[in-house]
Order: structure tokens, then sequence, then C-alpha cells
């Protein structure tokens, strides 16, 4: 009798037990982890600071009749009717390569503006003809570009005006007769679509100019400049 009440006794106390652990709450779990918010993205780099575009040389034409500060001026004129039909193209040499500052045409004349110093010029028809130039800053100097025939079309030179005839009745006569222009987006165009030819008449004329004496080489002299 005592083996069964306590076998009794030891069954409650496991029920009691058991009972207790149904009843005991779980632990809460920890909340899961909440994703961090994406960073902002970053701002815009902020734009490099502009500099200013470097201002373009000053033109080497111009309307103007004086020179330009730290320059001189040469006025270059064809005032004669002969060989009217036919452009002069002129150029200035530099480092052996030919750049346009004009194409006249009868009754015109183009101011280029040369930095002080010695410059060369080539003159373009059927043949090509040089002149050089010594020019000081804020003079202005003048010369003709002369035509004359050729075989085929007319040929052109450089012809100086030196100090002692500019001003006289002559040259006034030439001043008047030639009218004041630039060089334009067509003279461009057709020194581009040209070049192989000028650049052939240059290697073929410019030796033969080199080789003549010093005193065949015409030539504007610094102290032609007023």
């Amino acid at each position: 009798m005592m083996s069964v009440k306590r076998s009794l006794g030891w069954g409650l106390a496991l029920m009691v037990a058991l009972a207790g652990c149904a009843s005991t709450p779980t632990a809460p779990q920890a909340p899961a982890a909440v994703a961090a918010a994406p960073a902002p993205a970053a701002a815009p780099a902020a734009a490099p600071a502009t500099t200013p575009a470097t201002p373009p040389a000053p033109d080497v034409t111009a309307m103007a009749e004086t020179p330009p500060e730290g320059r001189a001026l040469i006025s270059f004129m064809r005032p004669a009717f002969l060989g009217g039909a036919v452009a002069s193209t002129l150029f200035e040499i530099v480092d052996d390569k030919p750049v346009l500052i004009g194409i006249l045409r009868m009754k015109e004349r183009v101011n280029f503006a040369p930095t002080p110093g010695t410059h060369l010029f080539m003159v373009i028809g059927e043949t090509a003809e040089f002149m050089t130039a010594e020019v000081t800053a804020g003079k202005t100097y003048y010369a003709l570009v002369d035509p004359h025939m050729g075989m085929w079309k007319a040929r052109f030179s450089l012809k100086p005006i030196h100090a002692a005839d500019v001003g006289g009745p002559q040259f006034t006569k030439w001043l008047n007769a030639a009218k004041l222009t630039l060089k334009s987006a067509n003279d461009d165009k057709w020194a581009v679509d040209n070049a192989a030819s000028v650049a052939e008449k240059q290697s073929k004329y410019l030796p033969e100019w080199k080789s003549k004496p010093a005193a065949e080489k015409l030539a504007l002299l610094a102290s032609d400049g007023r």
C-alpha cells in the first residue's frame, strides 16, 4: 500500500513540474536587424572653373590706316587695270610656308600688320615673285602689286614704294585708285583648294630669287616707313 501511495506522489509531482514548464513563457527573440538606410547619393562634382579663352591674335588685315600697337602696317596696292581679269594672290612666307594675306583684283589694296623685323612676301600669278620688307613698329609702309604680261596670263611683281615717293603726286593717284579691302572666307578657301599649286610655284621660283644678287632683290627698307 505504501508503494502505491509513493508512486502516486511521484507521478503527481512530475505532472505539476511539467505543467509549470509548459506555462513558463519563452524568452522573447531579438528583433531582426533592420537594414541600414542607403547612404545618400554623392553630390555631383563641382564643374571645374572655366578658364577664359585666349583672345585671338589681331587680324593681320585691317581697315585701319594706322598700325596696331606694337606692329607696323604695309599697304599693298594694285591700282593698275592691266591684267584685270587675273587675281593676284599675296602671301607672307613664314617658316618656309605661304600664309595668305589676301587676293587682290584690279583697283584694290589690302593692309597687313606685321611684327617688327624682316619679312618675306610672295605674289602669285602665272609665276611667283618675291620682296623682303624690314619694318619698324608704329610705321606705315607701301608696296605695289604690279601686273605685267606673261606667256599665258598676267604675272605680278612686288615693288616697294620708297620714302622719297611716298606722298608724291603719283603715290596719291595710286592710293586713291585702289579701294581698301579685306581678306574673305572665299580667299581662304581658294588658298586651301590651290595649296599644292602655290607650294609648287614657291618651290620653283624662290630658289631663283634667292640666287639673284642682293642689288636685284626688291626690298622695303625700315626708313621707308612714315
